[in-house]
């Protein structure tokens, strides 16, 4: 099967290459209405195999398609996004990226529907982005999606006002109960308990494979209830550019999941055989209050980026175990492009320092063993060295460190641009640490992996 996945990519990429226009360019299909997009395929497989039942590859071919109508006030834009994943039909799929419009008058600029809001300026570690939802099927590809929202945005002398209003509660994307998820596990042997019946009321003593299934009777009300709020207000001084922003929103990753609960079994009759349990999570979900600041600025060929969060929780005294204590977030960092190095080549280096601490220090430590997607790094550095050898081809290597434990993921990356549009993308990913049950990237330590990408936009 995926033999013939890949063909079919090879066969796509031939199309592509014969079909390309010479210039890449958005097409204008009327005066005010333009179409542009891109489309790729793209490949993964890990370097060893794992002989788990996780999904170890992918063969996706996207079409990502932004539709964009111009009016004398107002302007839309849908950009929507067909996905086909060969080895994983769990992904194939047909969904808007972003949906809304926008309306200018005078003094104040608007926003409503599905959009991508940013907010922060250091490099990949942001603590004060907390409006996008994030998709974490694949935790290494960093995929994002818009949120519903109504956005306003005010522009006074040299400082810029901003607010929001997400009108429902709109959780983060987790694999808990697909069969590649690296958050519970996939197989179970249950412990007797004294009156000789297994644990979660089970009637065998396994070994179970597990099946999770989602309950989200603990989720925030579907109505305004779960409305979430934003305020955001942007500086420049001489060069430098500072904000001020407060959010009042939930935790998007669950604050804590109830269960694993007990729903059913399937009971091999077989000595020594493997069963089949089903298992319900209930994820809960707390509000939050975030205060943030962040500021940035070049000088020469220098940049400087810096921000910092702190998140305001329901458990203020430190003595709910399954509540995170405050804690502040907070990253620094700087980058710099020596140019002309040999020749047209120019070398950009990047270092970054971050932070994640409970403040003040009292009950359980936030920073959890496994993986723990809202703390995963106590101190840590992210590097990048990108050297350009021309406008079409350069070679990156990125590396991202937690000086407490080693836990690292490293990204070597070749990119060229043989033609208007098109780019080709080679990338491996190696993760791991040293701190056992305290990395967060034992959860992925087999999984060291070499991705290609096709893609050509216009």
């Amino acid at each position: 099967m995926m033999r013939h996945v890949r063909k079919l990519g090879l066969i796509f990429l031939g199309v592509l290459l014969a079909a390309l226009p010479r210039e890449a360019a958005a097409i204008e299909l009327t005066e005010n209405l333009t179409l542009n997009g891109y489309v790729h395929y793209e490949h993964f497989s890990f370097i060893k195999n794992t002989g788990s039942p996780k999904i170890d590859s992918r063969n996706e071919v996207a079409f990502h398609t932004e539709w964009v109508f111009y009016g004398d006030d107002i302007k839309a834009f849908v950009a929507p996004e067909f996905r086909f994943d060969g080895s994983d039909e769990d992904r194939n799929d047909i969904f808007l990226d972003e949906a809304w419009m926008d309306y200018y008058s005078e003094y104040v600029d608007f926003r409503i529907g599905k959009q991508i809001i940013s907010w922060g300026r250091a490099d990949t570690i942001r603590p004060t982005d907390v409006w996008k939802i994030k998709d974490f099927t694949d935790f290494f590809e960093e995929e994002e999606e818009g949120i519903v929202a109504l956005q306003a945005r005010g522009f006074v002398g040299d400082f810029t006002l901003t607010g929001i209003w997400v009108p429902y509660f709109q959780p983060d994307t987790l694999p808990l109960t697909k069969e590649n998820s690296r958050f519970f596990p996939s197989t179970f042997f249950p412990t007797l308990v004294p009156n000789g019946q297994a644990a979660f009321g089970l009637t065998s003593t396994g070994p179970y494979n597990i099946e999770y299934v989602d309950d989200n009777s603990l989720f925030p009300d579907d109505g305004v209830k779960s409305s979430e709020f934003g305020a955001k207000i942007d500086y420049t001084w001489e060069g430098w550019d500072f904000s001020l922003s407060y959010g009042y929103l939930h935790d998007r990753i669950a604050t804590f999941f109830l269960g694993p609960n007990f729903v059913s079994e399937t009971v091999n009759p077989f000595p020594g055989g493997t069963s089949n349990a089903v298992f319900a999570l209930q994820e809960e979900h707390s509000r939050i209050h975030m205060i943030a600041t962040d500021g940035a600025t070049t000088v020469g060929q220098l940049g400087i980026r810096w921000e910092a969060a702190y998140f305001i929780t329901s458990d203020h005294d430190g003595t709910n175990p399954l509540i995170d204590d405050p804690y502040l977030q907070a990253t620094g960092g700087f980058d710099y492009t020596f140019t002309n190095v040999i020749g047209d080549q120019d070398v950009m280096i990047l270092i970054q320092y971050a932070t994640d601490q409970e403040l003040p220090k009292q009950g359980q430590k936030n920073i959890r063993a496994g993986a723990n997607l809202r703390h995963f790094f106590e101190h840590a550095t992210l590097s990048v060295i990108e050297w350009k050898f021309s406008e079409y081809f350069k070679i990156q290597a990125r590396a991202f460190i937690n000086l407490r434990n080693a836990d690292h993921q490293i990204e070597p990356e070749v990119q060229w641009s043989p033609a208007d549009g098109l780019t080709l993308t080679v990338t491996g990913q190696i993760v791991g640490g040293i701190g056992g049950k305290d990395s967060f990237f034992t959860a992925f330590e087999d999984e060291d992996r070499v991705q290609a990408r096709v893609e050509y936009a216009f």
